[in-house]
């Protein structure tokens, strides 16, 4: 039999492409794809009240300002606090700097039409500078949906109507605890806590929910204070199986 012979290189490349890619598909080794579990997002977070607002171009500056406050705010750096406010800096020279502080009650003003703050926080104005204090202004008017700035001890004096390009307040839920206990052997059962937590993602500017689990070995008829998270939960047992009660904890 006569060999084939391609009338040309095109049709020699073609056919040599188009062995290379039979032969590999059957060199392939078997692979199974898993399911992985997606973190929550490593963004700011909030519990409670919440308000976030977001300035750029103060006073004919490049000046961009980012301002959260919650009742309970995780941080960047996942630190958690009470009455957390969080201001982000991003100076005209491309400087950044940013402080959080948990507020005492009596800066933090609450009614049904504003919430008001008023605080000092540490920022740095040049690469490489000391952060010094700047007393801080924050207004978030609830009727008329803007929020205003003033960073004191600052050369072009920041605030008085800079008012937000985006502006949101929201009140997230309280987040509610389950329990359920399994009889083992002897006198010991395993409790399975679960804690539904819905918080305020303020990169994604929505409430989202998590869902956090822990079971724990504990001795029949128990009344303890478990952690799951940054919560405590309050559970009583009784019995093989019941619940007495079961309720977040407040510190």
């Amino acid at each position: 039999m006569t060999p084939f012979k391609p009338k040309n290189i095109f049709s020699t490349i073609a056919i040599l492409m188009i062995t290379i890619f039979v032969v590999s598909m059957f060199a392939l080794p078997n692979t199974t794809t898993t399911a992985q579990n997606i973190p929550t997002p490593q963004s700011h977070r909030g519990l409670g009240q919440i308000a976030m607002a977001h300035w750029t171009g103060v006073l004919n500056t490049d000046v961009t300002i980012d301002a959260y406050f919650a009742e309970q705010l995780t941080t960047p750096t996942g630190e958690v606090i009470r009455n957390g406010l969080y201001i982000k800096v991003i100076h005209g020279n491309g400087v950044e700097s940013e402080d959080q502080i948990a507020l005492n009650d009596s800066a933090i003003i609450k009614n049904q039409h504003e919430i008001q703050i008023e605080t000092s926080m540490n920022f740095a104005q040049r690469e490489g500078s000391t952060p010094t204090p700047h007393s801080t202004l924050l207004v978030w008017n609830l009727d008329e949906n803007f929020a205003r700035i003033t960073l004191g001890n600052h050369p072009s004096r920041y605030g008085n109507s800079w008012d937000t390009e985006s502006f949101t307040i929201d009140t997230v839920a309280t987040p509610t605890a389950s329990a359920a206990v399994t009889k083992e052997k002897g006198n010991t059962n395993t409790l399975a806590i679960t804690v539904t937590a819905p918080y305020f993602d303020f990169q994604m500017k929505n409430t989202q929910t998590t869902t956090l689990f822990e079971s724990f070995t504990i001795n029949n008829n128990a009344a303890n204070t478990y952690t799951i998270n940054n919560y405590r939960v309050y559970v009583d047992t009784k019995g093989n199986d019941q619940i007495r009660a079961c309720y977040i904890a407040t510190k």
